[in-house]
């Protein structure tokens, strides 16, 4: 029984029932992972809010599920809110992201392959999601939260002007008709973007559009005892328990272990391609197995060895709002925001992120201190932050079959992961709106110096010529790029950013090296503008965010490091005979 306030209308005669209004603080229209996880983090941070979710529960309603990889934001947000031991027991260990690039990808019979993962174990380890067991679970633990639902669709919404409330009529699964009305609104509707498509503009991209086909797959036999892998040391742990992605012609596949209720082999494969330059037929599993048989043949052996349990495609899929967050109390998260390639398997952080700043919002509205401009901030940082790294995952499709450049690529983009994103996220920089609005700065400006860096990636890639493995090993150490300990106190922020400068600082200089500097004039505006940025945030970031020192709250209230210390404790023992 809901424990909100109902009343009844009086029939007029243009009424055909009686209609019952429900009056909560918060709606969360989508009862989806999005919308739960929304639902979820307003209760535990905000429990005075009456929170209430609209659609059905999860194991009622079809949904094309793929098998979810958590990176450091979204496995924190779930320890958070009371998971971390459910997920233990539930969900599948993930050691990290590994990467397969083909020496010779046109060469079916070459099974050589680099191999790009941390050879170290990872200090906050992630969890793979079986999403059909982990939705309906997460819909039970926000109920014990407190979290109030309705199982029905919405039909109509009206959004508020900040003095008067979001209105929303919602025919319920018994066919009673229910007025909804809230001071806060969120659309976690998917594709769907209930609310989105009313207060929100919507870009399609014409070029670099993106498409994906997938299913599950149980009882098979497992892929890595097929392949020849050279890497620069080796892995501390289980490789099998990893996100896997194989390269190849403007595609990628992705398999991710699963655990499962029965102890079944499981796995969610994959691929995700641009379908501008990928012109091979992908709507049945046999269309996979030609396209994937032709690259990475030892991929398709697995499939064909196991049981497919459901198939789903989505194509051209790829869109993104110009903004998505109002002064006037509505929100857009997820799928309802925009959509994502899950090259990096940040979807579900970037979700994370955005019911964080979500939160501070609602909680500044609350306490009367919210600036027009604080919501401004945020969606700014949020939307910059997501379409440049889509661009840059848009662009890698051109060299995605390199080995070479492609795996420069990787650890220009992780270097930005690890020692930029993850430390500013940690230390409460990209969920507050003085950090956010002063982040802005560093973000904007750096398109030209990307794409010059690209550029030198493929330069380096054809000096080579055909790659063989002991090319990586002349390159960098990717153990030495990940900054593992990234929950460093607020002190310690500007010796991380210089750290993701130096970074790529050092890619640059001994690339440009190698290639001969006389060939590099284009690179050198792009080398000072890091050297100045480096030195920038290491002696004058303090200065600018002083105040932001001193009062600036961190997203979390969790203790994190026992969290992974537990972790580790477990995993040496796994090691021992």
């Amino acid at each position: 029984m809901l424990k909100y306030e109902i009343e009844n209308e009086t029939e007029t005669s243009s009424q055909v029932s009686q209609i019952s209004q429900i009056k909560a603080d918060v709606i969360v229209v989508g009862s989806s992972i999005s919308g739960l996880m929304t639902s979820c983090y307003l209760k535990l941070k905000l429990p005075h809010l009456n929170i209430l979710a609209i659609g059905p529960r999860p194991e009622q309603e079809k949904r094309a599920y793929v098998g979810e990889s958590l990176t450091e934001i979204s496995i924190h947000f779930f320890w958070e809110i009371g998971l971390k031991d459910y997920l233990d027991r539930t969900h599948d260990r993930k050691n990290g992201l590994t990467f397969y690039h083909k020496l010779r990808i046109d060469d079916p019979n070459d099974y050589r392959y680099s191999v790009h993962a941390p050879g170290e174990s990872l200090y906050y380890h992630s969890r793979q999601l079986n999403r059909p067991i982990f939705d309906r679970d997460l819909y039970h633990h926000a109920v014990q939260m407190g979290v109030q639902f309705l199982d029905g669709k919405v039909k109509e919404v009206n959004i508020g002007d900040g003095k008067n409330h979001h209105q929303a009529i919602v025919k319920t699964a018994t066919g009673e008709c229910v007025q909804l009305s809230a001071r806060w609104i969120v659309d976690a509707t998917g594709h769907h973007r209930i609310i989105g498509k009313k207060v929100a503009t919507y870009n399609h991209p014409e070029t670099g559009q993106r498409s994906a086909f997938w299913f599950r797959l149980a009882d098979f036999n497992e892929f890595l005892p097929q392949l020849e892998l050279s890497m620069r040391r080796p892995h501390e742990y289980d490789l099998l328990h990893s996100t896997h992605h194989f390269m190849g012609h403007a595609n990628w596949i992705w398999c991710i272990p699963l655990q499962s209720s029965d102890r079944r082999n499981l796995i969610s494969v994959g691929i995700t391609y641009r379908p501008d330059l990928y012109d091979r037929p992908m709507q049945t599993l046999e269309h996979f197995l030609a396209a994937v048989e032709s690259e990475h043949p030892a991929v398709a052996a697995m499939v064909r060895s196991g049981q497919i349990l459901d198939m789903h495609s989505y194509r051209n899929y790829l869109y993104s709002a110009d903004r998505v967050y109002s002064a006037n109390g509505w929100f857009l998260v997820g799928n309802a925001a925009r959509t994502v390639d899950p090259l990096y398997s940040t979807g579900l952080a970037m979700t994370a992120l955005q019911i964080q700043q979500i939160t501070e919002i609602v909680r500044r509205d609350l306490a009367n201190t919210l600036a027009m401009d604080d919501v401004e901030a945020l969606s700014s940082l949020w939307c910059q932050i997501t379409a440049r790294r889509q661009v840059d995952i848009t662009d890698q499709y051109v060299t995605m079959h390199d080995p070479f450049s492609a795996h420069l690529r990787r650890y220009w983009n992780l270097n930005g992961w690890w020692n930029a994103i993850l430390p500013l996220w940690w230390c409460g920089f990209l969920t507050n709106p003085q950090g956010a609005d002063g982040l802005m700065g560093l973000l904007q400006g750096g398109e030209k110096s990307e794409r010059a860096a690209w550029d030198l990636f493929r330069d380096a890639s054809t000096q080579i010529g055909a790659a063989e493995s002991r090319h990586f090993e002349q390159t960098f150490d990717f153990d030495q790029i990940i900054n593992r300990r990234f929950d460093r106190p607020i002190h310690s922020i500007p010796q991380q950013l210089s750290r993701y400068f130096l970074w790529r600082l050092k890619m640059r200089f001994k690339l440009m090296k190698r290639l001969g500097w006389q060939q590099q004039v284009p690179q050198i505006r792009p080398l000072l503008l890091d050297l100045v940025r480096m030195l920038a945030v290491k002696y004058l970031f303090r200065l600018k965010f002083k105040s932001l020192f001193q009062t600036i709250d961190p997203p979390l209230c969790f203790d994190c490091a026992s969290a992974a210390k537990q972790d580790h404790l477990s995993s040496i023992q796994a090691l021992l005979p």
